[in-house]
């Protein structure tokens, strides 16, 4: 088995800290910090399956808080069209060439940071059928990036200005996307005893800096880490598209 530990061990957990501390406080983007460097030094599939078990891990305990603010009828149709998309998201990591994912993996974290920054919204209304809709496609970049959050994201943003809302619905989408893709994995071979144990060390830090992200989430600017997530999913995507 290659050694785990080795220098590129060092460089993964330390944007794992930092995606630790932006999900903490935001309830996203940890993927989209992650997902560039893992492609690089792992290769998609793996990326992925590293990806998901960590989020699944500190989603673990964002549920309980979450839990008491989520809007339960667009969590539903999200996470019923997250369970549809996701198996298309796996055939596709699997079978597609990894320098075409990589690229793709940094397109398509440089389109959600220009739109986030012009402020685009979706402006319709909330309904059963497109929360579906967005839920799948959500689903579908879950299984193929670990990056599922873009279209969940900017949809969620649409409604009423209540942060604590938006925040626990997408950290529980996030649970019911997570849950289908690392089945996934493990029925198609990616998950193996590599993979577990780089994540089990990896764990322990990415908790820690994910709960005091959280504490930040009631002191620090929303505008100064929102910015900051912008500008450090900038560096990452463009690092990685053209390495």
């Amino acid at each position: 088995m290659p050694d785990i530990f080795d220098q590129s061990f060092v460089y993964i957990a330390a944007v794992v800290i930092a995606a630790g501390l932006i999900r903490g406080f935001a309830g996203f983007g940890s993927s989209m910090i992650m997902a560039p460097v893992l492609v690089h030094v792992l290769g998609p599939a793996e990326a992925v399956a590293t990806n998901m078990l960590l989020e699944f891990i500190v989603s673990l305990q964002l549920i309980p808080a979450a839990r008491k603010h989520v809007d339960l009828k667009i969590l539903a149709p999200l996470g019923l069209g997250a369970w549809i998309g996701v198996p298309v998201g796996i055939w596709i990591v699997v079978a597609v060439d990894e320098d075409i994912m990589r690229r793709s993996v940094s397109i398509i974290i440089l389109l959600f940071v220009i739109i986030l920054s012009l402020g685009w919204r979706y402006k319709g209304d909330v309904k059963v059928w497109l929360s579906t809709l967005i839920g799948c496609l959500g689903g579908l970049l879950s299984g193929a990036t670990s990056m599922g959050g873009p279209p969940i994201i900017l949809y969620l943003m649409s409604g009423p200005p209540d942060p604590v809302k938006v925040r626990s619905t997408i950290i529980l989408y996030f649970v019911m996307s997570i849950i289908p893709t690392v089945a996934g994995l493990f029925w198609v071979g990616v998950i193996d005893t590599e993979i577990l144990i780089r994540v089990i060390t990896l764990a322990p830090p990415f908790l820690v800096a994910a709960w005091v992200g959280s504490r930040l989430f009631h002191l620090a600017s929303e505008v100064f880490f929102r910015r900051l997530t912008l500008v450090l999913l900038t560096i990452i995507a463009l690092v990685s598209f053209f390495a």
